[in-house]
């Protein structure tokens, strides 16, 4: 099932885990917990994102660029499958067919994200938005996600959010806290702003990209075809 089918049959409600609301049924405690002690690969890429900061588009420029711009991974292998989610029930640490390197997505907050990758050669790319553009986006995505509570009215939700009071807690704690990361040689900052400006890449990439992959990505990363799939 995929997560929104699930999301159809879930309660709305929350639990919290060290101070921060989640989900009952997408993520458990103890699946929370199995993140923050799950091992890492010197290999591994994490997108990590605040909900609604387009986690979506930036799996599908990774996607391609892990198979030199070839899309045919991208049009037979669900998103879900291809970057799967490190905190749900689920997880993608309790997977154990996946390719290396493991291409892997996360809202965790810094607090709460897997300990052995700091010790580690692991990547993370941080993808930051707006906040008022994740504050529209996350309370039209609450009205029809089975998995969140009832957003109320905007104004209600607007307080909710700038309070902390919303999956995965407050934006700005976790920015501020990812945002510490700068200057690591294994962390890339961008913001969806950025990718939106169509230009060359604002810093240099790990590994030089083939022509392939620079003609392959306009046509399957632009916005219609992020539409396809909602912007996580």
């Amino acid at each position: 099932l995929s997560l929104l089918i699930l999301s159809q049959k879930l309660s709305g409600e929350y639990f919290r885990y060290k101070g921060i609301p989640f989900p009952v049924g997408i993520y458990s405690p103890e699946s929370i917990r199995m993140v923050e002690n799950a091992d890492v690969q010197d290999d591994d890429i994490f997108i990590i994102t605040y909900p609604k900061s387009g986690t979506n588009w930036m799996i599908e420029i990774l996607s391609l660029i892990l198979k030199d711009g070839d899309p045919s991974w991208i049009r037979s292998v669900p998103i879900w499958k291809r970057a799967p989610w490190c905190e749900t029930i689920m997880g993608a640490f309790s997977l154990s067919d996946q390719p290396s390197p493991r291409l892997m997505s996360s809202h965790l907050p810094i607090q709460l994200f897997t300990k052995a990758f700091f010790n580690s050669k692991a990547k993370v790319i941080y993808m930051g938005r707006n906040p008022r553009d994740v504050v529209v986006s996350l309370y039209h995505y609450s009205k029809i996600a089975g998995q969140l509570k009832d957003p109320g009215t905007p104004d209600q939700f607007l307080q909710n959010f700038l309070k902390g009071e919303v999956q995965f807690g407050s934006w700005f704690d976790h920015i501020k806290g990812w945002i510490r990361m700068q200057g690591k040689e294994n962390f890339l900052f961008i913001t969806y702003e950025e990718l939106q400006q169509v230009i060359p890449p604002p810093r240099p990439t790990p590994t030089p990209l083939r022509p392939s992959v620079l003609h392959s990505s306009p046509p399957h990363t632009r916005f219609p075809s992020r539409e396809a799939c909602s912007a996580a």
